[in-house]
């Protein structure tokens, strides 16, 4: 009885190895429904470690992921290291993807560039230059979107190019989830020259950003370099609304 425990033992550890360090082209399609929307093409390695060269979700290319030391979960999802990075962003996660559960993410950091983001906000280009960071502190994207996100978004450096070059400073955002499908950032700033003040929503594959820009007194250079950003306040700031999807 013993040896025949020992040997079952034996072959689940044997299959569970085989899993693990398979070749990932071979794994891959045993998960790949589970996963969908997201694809993954180009693919090296194993499922413990290994790369693919192309990433996809929902039909929207995000560049190459590599990953380490990832396990199945008992629904047949992965979980595990990750590191996605493209030209236009580069972020690491600890990360859990099941098709039932979504995407769920703890430990994210990273950076993205400054013209993707400028695009997705919908700013007028060359007007303002800035390092964006990401650090959140956990992020769930559940099948009918965004559910939970915990963390900060940092513009560093943040700086005017035009009609002349003014630095700023950091502008940053706290955000905290308030219900399931709803998350409110809050803005703040430390520059010299502007307060900024304002908030950011949330919800499930839409968002929207309410940011005022106001010249301290005596900050003349600021008053003229905001003068073409967004509409007056009757402060005597620039107020930018922008509200889209994503």
């Amino acid at each position: 009885m013993k040896k025949f425990i020992y040997l079952l033992l034996f072959i689940l550890a044997s299959l569970v190895l085989i899993w693990l360090f398979a070749p990932i082209q071979h794994v891959y399609p045993w998960f790949a429904e589970r996963l969908q929307p997201l694809q993954a093409r180009q693919l090296e390695g194993s499922l413990y470690k290994g790369r693919a060269g192309k990433l996809s979700w929902a039909g929207i290319d995000w560049g190459q992921l590599q990953w380490n030391a990832q396990w199945p979960t008992l629904s047949g999802g992965i979980q595990g290291q990750y590191r996605l990075h493209n030209p236009q962003l580069d972020l690491s996660a600890k990360l859990q993807a099941d098709r039932n559960a979504g995407l769920r993410a703890s430990l994210l950091s990273g950076t993205l560039d400054w013209r993707y983001l400028e695009s997705f906000l919908q700013l007028p280009p060359g007007h303002l230059q800035a390092r964006p960071e990401i650090q959140l502190d956990s992020l769930h994207y559940g099948p009918l979107g965004m559910e939970r996100v915990e963390g900060r978004v940092s513009l560093k450096g943040l700086r005017l190019i035009t009609p002349l070059a003014l630095p700023l400073g950091d502008l940053w955002v706290d955000i905290q989830t308030e219900r399931q499908g709803l998350a409110v950032g809050s803005i703040h700033s430390d520059s010299r020259v502007l307060d900024a003040s304002g908030v950011v929503y949330l919800h499930p594959h839409r968002f929207e950003v309410n940011l005022v820009l106001k010249p301290k007194p005596g900050e003349y250079e600021a008053q003229l370099a905001l003068q073409n950003i967004g509409q007056p306040t009757a402060g005597g700031g620039r107020r930018i609304h922008v509200a889209g999807f994503y």
